[in-house]
């Protein structure tokens, strides 16, 4: 890609990256990592023509949630503080499972048309370093940038008062 000057390195992360979900931390952790690395490698990279795009999803209807051999394998608590909410959280999984509300396909044909410049890409220019697909992930991540703004307006005078005079 450098030889060339030319490509795009595409990164699926989640909405899991900017929302910490109970009992997910392993999960959102992984991701939240990969937020970072990959806003960083953009800015390594873009200096020779290579895009990088990264994908948070929200949830979609995949076999992500399913248990069984070589699937989701839950751990169980290893505290009793933690075994109602945990199996509240397999519950909701257990509804959640195949009633995600993203659709696979759209989601893939958005990745497509974005590396390709074709489709609903055609005429938006450069494309984002991040988008999020679903509409849970957009709401998530609204929400959680709102939150954000919050907290720097009603803290700012915390916040730069720890600079030097």
């Amino acid at each position: 890609m450098r030889a060339r000057q030319t490509g795009t390195l595409v990164f699926i992360g989640s909405r899991s990256g900017w929302y910490g979900d109970a009992f997910c931390s392993a999960y959102s952790s992984s991701k939240f990592a990969l937020e970072g690395m990959v806003e960083s490698l953009s800015r390594e990279t873009e200096r020779f023509g290579i895009a990088t795009l990264l994908i948070d999803p929200g949830r979609f209807r995949t076999g992500f949630l399913s248990t069984g051999k070589g699937k989701l394998a839950p751990a169980e608590p290893t505290t009793e503080d933690y075994k109602l909410g945990y199996e509240q959280f397999l519950q909701f999984l257990a509804v959640e499972n195949g009633n995600q509300p993203g659709d696979v396909k759209k989601g893939v044909n958005v990745i497509v048309d974005l590396v390709r410049g074709e489709g609903i890409a055609e005429g938006r220019g450069k494309i984002p370093l991040r988008l999020p697909i679903g509409t849970d992930s957009l709401e998530t991540i609204r929400e959680k940038c709102l939150e954000t703004l919050g907290v720097l307006q009603d803290w700012e005078s915390v916040v730069t008062g720890c600079d030097h005079e």
